[in-house]
């Protein structure tokens, strides 16, 4: 083996550089970009990739120094923060909205688990990657549409949002697609349908209750719907709807048990997936608190109340009900 030896100033010299190293891996890949940074990783990641086919399993390599990609610009979601199944519905939704809107391509990850639940069509879906030449937006407020975003429209980079965007407005451009793409896979909608014959509910109307208690109620702080909202919201279906059945999935079975079991009101609680299910396929929807919750009544076909309550007064500073929540919704308290 053989051994160097550094005299003082070679010493001096590889701590320089590893000192700017250092400071380049801190700069690129650990802090976190500024909204307003460009940033060009051309040279140190030559290859974007993405699936042509929902089908296939050989992605195929596009290179960011081929001509007909630098024709092409990219919108890219950061999965910093990306949540769980509401969350992730929204970051789809609004990623497609706000791509058809600035005429930029939507990239997403084929392992995300909406493509377990939903029939998507959409192709373009990638593997773990960074853009070159993008421009990072960011959306911190959850429930807020920051309209600076969609207002892009003459962008000549990729772009990379990270944050919350849990607006209607982000893709109400393509409302109509967006609920065919938000179709239940046919074991799923096969499952619901035995759900429905095994609960003999199949004829009747039916209206979609979620409630949502749990890590709202323990860990994060917010506003939970109390027995009085959910009590007034299946009052005003009563009287409008002819002997509807009322059909629960919750995260808080022995709450519900004790506050809403009635002759009309049935508990369903089996998967998140199965769950989801269940509330999308009703006719109509009371919804508490969250964003599970929210697309449930996004994808019934009838009328949507929903807590008016959430997320709560401290932090009702930075959530906008009408950037929230569906102007034709009715909200109760």
């Amino acid at each position: 083996m053989v051994k160097m030896k550094f005299t003082g100033s070679g010493r001096m010299g590889v701590l320089l550089l590893g000192a700017t190293f250092l400071v380049f891996i801190y700069k690129i890949i650990i802090r976190p970009p500024n909204h307003s940074t460009v940033l060009n990783f051309q040279q140190w990641i030559p290859n974007i990739k993405y699936t042509d086919s929902m089908s296939s399993n050989s992605p195929r390599n596009i290179s960011c120094d081929d001509h007909q990609s630098r024709d092409k610009l990219y919108l890219e979601f950061n999965f910093a923060h990306h949540g769980r199944l509401g969350n992730r519905m929204f970051h789809y939704a609004s990623l497609r909205g706000i791509g058809a809107s600035l005429k930029h391509i939507p990239l997403w990850k084929r392992t995300d688990p909406i493509f377990q639940l939903f029939e998507i069509n959409y192709n373009k879906s990638v593997s773990p990657f960074r853009l070159d030449n993008r421009v990072f937006r960011n959306t911190t407020n959850m429930g807020i549409y920051t309209e600076s975003i969609v207002d892009m429209k003459n962008s000549s980079t990729n772009i990379s949002i990270y944050g919350y965007v849990q607006s209607w407005k982000y893709f109400h451009n393509i409302e109509d697609e967006i609920r065919k793409e938000f179709t239940l896979q046919k074991d799923k909608a096969d499952r619901v349908e035995a759900i429905f014959k095994g609960l003999n509910v199949t004829s009747r109307i039916k209206v979609g209750i979620h409630v949502r208690r749990g890590d709202f109620l323990h860990f994060l702080g917010l506003t939970v719907a109390p027995k009085s909202y959910f009590d007034k919201a299946i009052e005003i279906f009563k009287k409008i709807l002819v002997n509807p059945v009322f059909i629960v999935c919750t995260d808080d079975l022995k709450w519900v048990e004790m506050n809403l079991l009635t002759r009309d009101v049935l508990i369903v609680h089996e998967s998140v997936f199965i769950d989801f299910g269940v509330l999308m396929s009703c006719d109509h929807s009371i919804v508490s608190s969250g964003s599970f919750g929210w697309w449930t009544g996004f994808l019934t076909k009838g009328t949507t109340i929903y807590f008016r309550g959430y997320p709560g007064p401290e932090k009702m500073y930075k959530f906008h009900l009408d950037d929230y929540y569906p102007p034709h919704w009715i909200g109760l308290y």
